[in-house]
């Protein structure tokens, strides 16, 4: 493909479309006496481009002010043209995503067009499909350009009126355009994939459009979720470049999202209260194909659900809590599948079980740190829907810091050990560095979910609730022992020997901070058992031998605070202070 070659045809297409668009402005210029055959010629010509967009050569060898072109294009042209231009931007972002495009030719200008042809593209009423492209574009755009694109003034040119892009409202009118297709695709999946009824025999016709409409539901519903995504990360963004929107723009966004999460979340509980029938264990034990489409829309619903609670909890709150045991411990059906074949192998071995006695036999019996990184294996092996709380982690911190979040996370068993298992599997990732996910922030945030449980829970030692205050299912909390002491004494280890960790970085230094909130864990548990004469079970020889260097990181820490310019490790800090003059850690403590 020669550039000389690309070029004139190019420069053919640029003359029949501005004759086009003249013919399209002049006032003589009527329906009825319109030029068919210049009509059919620019289309055959799109179309070249359209056969070509496909191919990388096109795009390593177009020129700059030829794809301005193709993008001023979009915001010009009408009709089967547009569709015919749009097919061209989707193929060119496949290509992009592929690393096979570059990516640069995405100029400010060329953004600016794109968002103009975009937005008169939707305002227009095209059917399903197109109008599915158009928001496949969109989140395309959206992953590799950000959401500033879509303001006025951040571009260097906009030929859309001011009033339809002015002050937000083109992501406004985007959010209300994919909150409509959300609620229309989410009542599909009530209709079709959880009130369906196995008596009533539907005619060809309905069951093949069924069919179409969940189809196009697992392939549009993950585009307008990650819309809805980007546009909150673009909203809370701490940057130079976050979204400013005027105060009533915004104000009709929250009303927009809250609409759209409404909705969501009342799926999730329709899927929740379904997926206890026995209708659904039958389908899902003969590997239905209706079992699988869900578990997919409640995955994706779990994900979106988290980026919204994460930034504002306080919405629709009390069907937020009501829902969290289900996301967190909902495990996707691969999950199933793989706890089935491997259960024969692991049934002696899990996470939660203990002797008969709940004693340890003898000290060669166990080897703490090994079995912690065991049990972790065979978790993450045999429960991939973990990964679910990596998204999670961010809104459950916010719920665990009111009241009723935390009493249903620390009473509801399963909750309870989800998160010591996730935390559990976490230290054991980062340990092995087999996880691009697990990392010092993640168990950061886990560790703080812990911390707002016992200390809502659990007690603080203050008059009124005081550490021997009966904290739920306090066998989970002490058996955290087992994976908690040995990464509070690998990573206070590294840190005691750290000489580059001064007390102006101590503050902002993820690995201190991380460590602080072991502690801060560790003395709280050591705090509630305290004055206790018997412990739900005793923990392993090696586990006791890991007091005395714990303790003297304790001591390490206290004789070294963080700047205290960083408040929030500064209270922390001064936390860990205080639990360590009336909690004591001893061998008996752990073994009694």
């Amino acid at each position: 493909m020669r550039e000389s070659v690309l070029g004139r045809f190019f420069n053919a297409l640029k003359k029949r479309s501005r004759s086009h668009l003249d013919q399209e402005h002049s006032e003589e210029s009527k329906p009825a006496t319109r030029d068919s055959q210049s009509d059919s010629i620019l289309e055959q010509l799109w179309a070249i481009v359209g056969a070509l967009a496909s191919s990388v050569t096109l795009w390593t060898h177009i020129h700059n002010y030829d794809f301005e072109f193709v993008c001023s294009n979009f915001a010009l042209v009408r009709g089967d043209v547009s569709i015919q231009v749009l097919a061209i931007f989707n193929a060119f972002m496949k290509l992009v995503e592929a690393g096979q495009a570059p990516v640069e030719l995405l100029s400010s200008q060329c953004l600016s067009d794109i968002r103009t042809g975009v937005l008169r593209f939707l305002r227009a009423k095209w059917p399903h499909q197109e109008r599915d492209e158009c928001l496949r574009l969109i989140y395309q755009l959206m992953q590799h350009s950000g959401t500033l694109w879509m303001l006025p003034g951040t571009t260097l040119r906009s030929q859309a009126p001011p009033d339809e892009v002015s002050g937000g409202k083109f992501i406004h009118f985007l959010l209300k355009l994919v909150s409509i297709e959300i609620k229309i695709m989410l009542d599909e999946v009530e209709l079709s994939l959880i009130q369906m009824d196995e008596q009533k025999v539907e005619q060809v016709n309905d069951a093949e459009r069924r069919e179409k409409e969940i189809k196009r539901t697992l392939s549009v519903l993950p585009v307008c979720y990650g819309i809805v995504e980007m546009i909150i990360s673009g909203l809370v963004s701490n940057y130079d470049s976050e979204l400013m929107l005027p105060y009533d723009v915004l104000l009709e966004m929250k009303g927009a999202f809250n609409q759209v999460f409404v909705v969501v979340l009342e799926l999730l509980t329709l899927a929740r209260d379904y997926m206890q029938t026995h209708r659904y264990r039958e389908l899902r034990e003969a590997h239905a194909e209706s079992v699988y489409h869900l578990d997919a829309v409640v995955c994706a619903s779990v994900r979106v659900v988290s980026a919204w609670i994460a930034e504002d909890s306080d919405t629709s709150v009390d069907l937020v809590i009501q829902l969290v045991p289900f996301m967190v411990c909902y495990r996707p059906l691969l999950s199933w599948a793989e706890a089935s074949v491997q259960a024969s192998k692991i049934e002696n071995n899990q996470f939660e079980r203990v002797d008969s006695d709940d004693e340890i036999d003898s000290d060669d019996e166990v080897d703490a740190v090994a079995q912690m990184m065991q049990k972790a294996a065979e978790i993450h092996t045999t429960d991939s829907s973990i990964d679910q709380l990596h998204f999670l982690l961010p809104g459950l911190l916010q719920l665990s810091a009111l009241p009723d979040g935390a009493t249903i996370m620390s009473e509801d068993v399963q909750v309870l050990r989800r998160l010591m298992q996730f935390c559990c599997t976490v230290c054991a990732e980062i340990a092995d560095g087999t996880s691009e996910f697990a990392n010092v922030s993640t168990l950061t945030l886990c560790l703080g979910i812990l911390i707002n449980l016992i200390l809502i829970r659990g007690g603080n030692g203050d008059a009124e609730v005081g550490p021997a205050a009966s904290v739920p299912n306090a066998l989970e909390w002490f058996r955290a022992l087992t994976f908690l002491l040995p990464v509070g004494c690998a990573s206070g280890s590294r840190l005691m020997t750290d000489k580059s960790l001064t007390e102006e970085k101590r503050g902002e230094d993820d690995r201190y901070v991380m460590l602080l909130h072991v502690v801060c864990v560790v003395l709280f548990i050591a705090s509630h058992f305290q004055e206790k004469k018997q412990h739900p079970c005793s923990l392993p020889a090696a586990i006791a031998g890991l007091v005395t260097p714990f303790n003297q990181i304790v001591a390490w820490i206290t004789e070294h605070p963080p700047d205290a310019k960083t408040e929030s490790t500064s209270d922390l800090f001064e936390l860990v202070r205080v639990l360590s003059m009336r909690s004591i850690l001893t061998p008996e403590l752990l073994t009694r």
